[in-house]
């Protein structure tokens, strides 16, 4: 074997830093920086437990083995082992790309990797316990290709191959191989466990058509079978089956999918077993959630999805249940794992209200109790404690990225926050939750501007109340409250007083109503068809035959509608804000509307910050009526922009579309083109600029707003197929040359009759 270059470290308690020392040939473990720390978990009785060194783990650690006098454990690609007496972390050689995974023993120090050869892989072990042991190769390569490992059980490989199991040693330097004997014809489904030096457990299937699972105890001294029995009430799934084995007692789970958690303890030998009720499971699917261990004259159990857990359950703690008179003792708050290491005792990755998430060492004391010690700590704890929170006093939707709320916790490993947000004016609710913390412990929750029924948020005052706890049910519950206020810019095109613009329809019936435009967006096509969020009766509304939807032209806050009737009178609409009834009767503006063919408003085109009115007559001759910013009298008289519109079906004023300094327009002529009309600020416009072709397949064409957030308006498109009527979004760009974006997003069918129609 070629000689490697090993790094070691030590650690103290909780250290992170790394200490290196270079050895070759043997691996040795570098001796702690610092005093073994003294913060290990008091036995239970009190008495008895060993003082070992508490050392840092990064959280989520996979931990892949133990023995007597240590663990070991994966991170980002590496293998290291951990000693239990000083804390030293030993790196296990990263090799040339070919060592594929290391593995942990059940009855030693060792620790298997293995090297995969196109004839079949090669393992060498290294025996962590030993700072003079040398690496030992044991070749499975005559076993072919086909060949996977299973288990290490002392100095012992397990392997399956297509000639069987078969257990690999070395002996004076040469691979011995034993065929496992005594196992079933025509088994499937073989799965190995081990929880003692001497036994392997082989789960199996008796025939290729399945069945009920069986286990196979198997002595390793004489890798034989030696016992043969059905595990009743086992689930259908190998990965939800937990076994264990003493020398005197077998134990297994049953199927936690029937709602309960069942353990059966059988004497070996004996077919008849207990049954144990432990009561209602609580993780229905859940993969392998009932784990099993013994532990002298215990055996352990617990449920071990508890870290993800959202309701909780006694379960998921780590309890022992004594095997003489059935006393039961709690080892640990919440488990997450367990395994046996072959030396009488058991290692444990959970927690405990008092000493937090870590790796506990269990195992017998003098009286045959267990006694439990913490070995590492991952830095999180099981119940959560507030240290901090950031809510703004003002959020602005009409700012990217959405606004955010946080809670800052200490390091955890399981959360469940939740903040309600009620609108004082109408109880409306908004409810944010979470059940992440980043690995510094905060609680992030972004609010997208939606209430829970889907519609968007309003503006005005709001009341919230936060609340912590986590979902299996330890430590306290946080409660914290507060008020905010939505705030920013009311929408030219919000009819409701909502942070999103909505969609004004007027029917053939004479009803106006607005779509809500965040339901359009979310909308699911396999799910219902949004309703308006606000529909408003026909008086008046029959009478125009064309209505505008120009934002705020009477100096208030709150978005105006005009519109023209059939003899050419135009009326303003002033709004309210009130989403109930969000119009005032409506005043005169002007007569001689009729000369116009087409009429749109909405753009700032003079740069004082007032929309104003473009209407195309029937010469093809544009004019400008410029916004006055107040109700009485809205606009200015008119002023000739210029001639040749009359090549144009359709204007819509669309705002800052392009990036420029002034408000646009978007006009498609009888081809189909659509160009944009930027404007300078003046009331003039650059040359035109050619958008795209193919826009005739549409029948409305509408500037909305900014659907998205981003600063940019947007463009929404209603097909003109007799079939169907869809919407097409295009999103702004703000650059001149392309201001829409490539590829519309199309929008559902049906969402509106074909007599209805968009504001433009």
């Amino acid at each position: 074997m070629h000689p490697h270059r090993h790094r070691t470290t030590g650690r103290g308690l909780a250290a992170a830093t790394l200490v290196l020392a270079t050895v070759t040939g043997a691996l040795v473990a570098a001796p702690a920086s610092a005093a073994p720390a003294t913060g290990t978990l008091a036995a239970e009785t009190g008495t008895g437990a060993e003082q070992q060194a508490v050392v840092g783990l990064p959280a989520d650690t996979n931990v892949l083995g133990s023995g007597p006098s240590g663990f070991l454990w994966a991170d980002q690609g590496h293998y290291n082992w951990t000693r239990y007496a000083d804390g030293s972390v030993t790196t296990l050689p990263a090799g040339t790309g070919e060592t594929v995974f290391y593995a942990g023993g059940v009855g030693s120090d060792v620790v298997v990797g293995m090297t995969p050869r196109v004839t079949g892989p090669v393992y060498t072990l290294y025996d962590m316990g030993s700072k003079d042991a040398v690496p030992v190769v044991i070749d499975a390569s005559h076993l072919g290709s086909g060949t996977y490992f299973s288990r290490l059980v002392g100095s012992t490989v397990v392997v399956s191959s297509t000639t069987g199991f078969h257990l690999l040693d070395n002996q004076d330097g040469r691979t011995v191989d034993r065929t496992l004997q005594g196992l079933p014809a025509g088994m499937r489904g073989a799965d190995v466990d081990v929880s003692t030096p001497d036994t392997l457990i082989l789960r199996y299937r008796p025939t290729a058509d399945g069945g009920a699972w069986r286990a196979a105890l198997v002595d390793v001294a004489s890798a034989t079978v030696v016992e043969d029995r059905a595990l009743a009430g086992a689930s259908a799934y190998a990965h939800e089956l937990a076994t264990a084995a003493s020398a005197t007692h077998f134990a297994w789970t049953e199927d936690t999918n029937a709602g309960n958690a069942v353990l059966r303890v059988a004497r070996r030998g004996q077919e008849d077993s207990e049954r144990i009720p432990l009561g209602p499971s609580n993780v229905p699917g859940l993969s392998s959630p009932l784990t099993t261990e013994f532990l002298g004259d215990w055996v352990t159990y617990g449920l071990t999805d508890g870290r993800y857990a959202t309701t909780p359950n006694p379960l998921y703690a780590l309890t022992a249940r004594s095997l003489k008179d059935g006393r039961t003792v709690k080892l640990l708050d919440l488990v997450h794992d367990v395994r046996g290491d072959g030396d009488g005792a058991i290692l444990a990755r959970g927690g405990t209200v008092e000493q937090g998430e870590g790796l506990y060492r269990i195992t017998a004391g003098p009286e045959g109790d267990p006694v439990v010690t913490l070995v590492a700590r991952t830095g999180r704890a099981v119940v959560l404690k507030l240290t901090g929170q950031n809510v703004p006093a003002v959020v602005d939707f009409s700012k990217a990225p959405a606004p955010r709320l946080s809670w800052q916790f200490a390091p955890a490993v399981n959360a469940s926050v939740q903040v309600v947000l009620t609108h004082t004016a109408s109880g409306k609710r908004s409810t944010l939750t979470t059940t992440y913390l980043s690995p510094d412990g905060l609680a992030d929750l972004r609010w997208y501007g939606r209430f829970d029924d889907g519609t968007s948020v309003r503006h005005g005052s709001y009341t919230w109340r936060m609340t912590a706890r986590t979902g299996y049910g330890l430590g306290p519950t946080h409660e914290r409250s507060g008020t905010l206020t939505v705030g920013g810019p009311h929408l030219p095109h919000s009819f409701t007083d909502g942070v999103d613009p909505d969609l004004l329809i007027k029917t053939s019936g004479g009803h106006l109503g607005a779509y809500d435009t965040s339901q359009v967006l979310a909308y699911n096509p396999d799910g219902p068809v949004p309703w308006v969020s606000a529909k408003w009766g026909t008086a008046g509304w029959g009478v125009y035959d064309h209505l505008v939807t120009p934002g705020d032209i009477g100096g208030a806050a709150h978005a105006d509608v005009l519109g023209r009737d059939r003899y050419g009178v135009l009326w303003q609409h002033l709004g309210t804000g009130d989403s109930r009834k969000p119009f005032a009767p409506r005043t005169r503006v002007g007569t001689g509307w009729q000369t116009y063919r087409l009429l749109t408003g909405g753009s700032d085109l003079t740069g004082d910050g007032r929309p104003d009115l473009v209407g195309v007559d029937r010469a093809g001759v544009a004019w400008l009526h410029k916004g006055t910013g107040g109700w009485s009298k809205p606009f200015a008289g008119r002023v000739r922009i210029g001639g040749g519109w009359g090549a144009y079906n359709l204007v819509t004023a669309t705002g800052d579309l392009a990036g420029g300094r002034a408000g646009d327009l978007v006009a498609r002529d009888r081809d189909g083109v659509l160009w944009l009309h930027l404007g300078k600020g003046d009331g003039t416009f650059a040359p035109r600029t050619r958008i795209g072709g193919g826009w005739n397949q549409y029948n409305e064409i509408t500037a909305v707003g900014d659907l998205d957030h981003d600063g940019r308006p947007d463009l929404l498109a209603r097909n003109r197929s007799t079939a169907t009527y869809k919407l097409t979004i295009y999103r702004g760009t703000g650059r001149w040359a392309t201001p829409l974006d490539d590829d519309g997003t199309r929008y559902p069918e049906g969402l509106f009759a074909p007599e209805d129609l968009l504001q433009y």
